[in-house]
C-alpha cells in the first residue's frame, strides 16, 4: 500500500509580507485607540499625587509580561509594593497613597505582603492593558524584548523605551568541533 503524498500548502514571500503588513496595522490601530483612553486610565493616579510612573516589561518565547511598576512624587519612589521580612517587620512604611490597599488581615507566614493583592491588581490591570496596547513591535517571540514605558503625569507625556534581544550565531573552529567524519560501512 503506497502512502499518500501530502503537499505543504505554498506562500509566497508577497504573501508573507501581505500578513506582516496587517499584523502590523491592527497594532497600530490597537495603540491608538488605547491611547484615546489614556488619560481617563491616568486620573487615578493623578489624584494619588504621583508625578511618574514607569512600567517595566519583558519578554520572548512567545509571551511577554509586565513585571514591575514604579512611582514617583517628588522625585522619590511611592511603591506600592510592601513586604514583610523573617522577623515580621518591614523593609518600608506602608506609603499614604497605598493604604487602600492594605491587607486588613495579613498572612502570618514569613514575607508576607502588606497589600490585598487582587485590589491592587484590580487597580493597576487597566494601566498595565494600556501599556501592553501602546508596544507595536514583536517584543515577546523568539529572542523578544524589553524595556520601559514612561508616563509623566505633570506634562502627560509618555515614552516607550524599546530593545530587541539579538541572538548572533557563529560557526566553531575546527580546534573545537570537529566537523567531518567518514564512517566504515
Amino acid at each position: 500500500m503506497e502512502k499518500a503524498k501530502v503537499e505543504s500548502p505554498k506562500i509566497t514571500s508577497q504573501e508573507i509580507r501581505s500578513m506582516v503588513d496587517s499584523w502590523r496595522q491592527d497594532e497600530i490601530k490597537r495603540r491608538d485607540q488605547s491611547l484615546k483612553g489614556f488619560a481617563d486610565i491616568l486620573k487615578p493616579f493623578k489624584e494619588k499625587g504621583f508625578d511618574r510612573i514607569t512600567v517595566s516589561y519583558d519578554g520572548c518565547g512567545d509571551s511577554g509580561e509586565i513585571h514591575d511598576t514604579y512611582f514617583e512624587i517628588n522625585g522619590k519612589s511611592c511603591s506600592p509594593y510592601v513586604w514583610k521580612n523573617m522577623n515580621g517587620k518591614t523593609f518600608n512604611k506602608m506609603p499614604e497613597e497605598w493604604k487602600e490597599f492594605e491587607d486588613k488581615e495579613p498572612n502570618e507566614g514569613n514575607c508576607a505582603s502588606l497589600y490585598d493583592s487582587k485590589k491592587l491588581q484590580g487597580f493597576l490591570n487597566p494601566l498595565h492593558e494600556a501599556c501592553y496596547n501602546i508596544l507595536t513591535y514583536d517584543w515577546y517571540n523568539n529572542e523578544g524584548g524589553h524595556g520601559a514605558i514612561k508616563i509623566d503625569l505633570k506634562n502627560m507625556t509618555i515614552e516607550v523605551e524599546a530593545a530587541y534581544r539579538v541572538e548572533e550565531s557563529q560557526s566553531v573552529s575546527e580546534n573545537d568541533q570537529q566537523s567531518y567524519f567518514q564512517l566504515d560501512y
